[in-house]
């Protein structure tokens, strides 16, 4: 094989596209990070509630508070 065949060849593989793959590789890891969030999102799912509902009860009750003390 000639030198210059085999410089073309190098050529030609450095200049091939791989953006097919890139769209997959995207698509894949979107889908797996979805995935994982939903997994995630469940397993806390009550206890998270349970943490707003708590946090929004404070803040009520803070509401309250600081309204019964306001000056009319």
């Amino acid at each position: 094989m000639e030198p210059e065949t085999t410089k073309k060849r190098i050529a030609l593989r450095r200049n091939r596209r791989e953006s097919g793959y890139t769209l997959l590789e995207y698509a894949a890891g979107a889908a797996l990070l979805m995935g994982v969030l939903y997994v995630g999102l469940r397993a806390v799912g009550g206890s998270l509630e349970g943490l707003l509902t708590s946090i929004a009860n404070f803040a009520n009750r803070r509401a309250t508070e600081l309204d019964s003390k306001a000056p009319d």
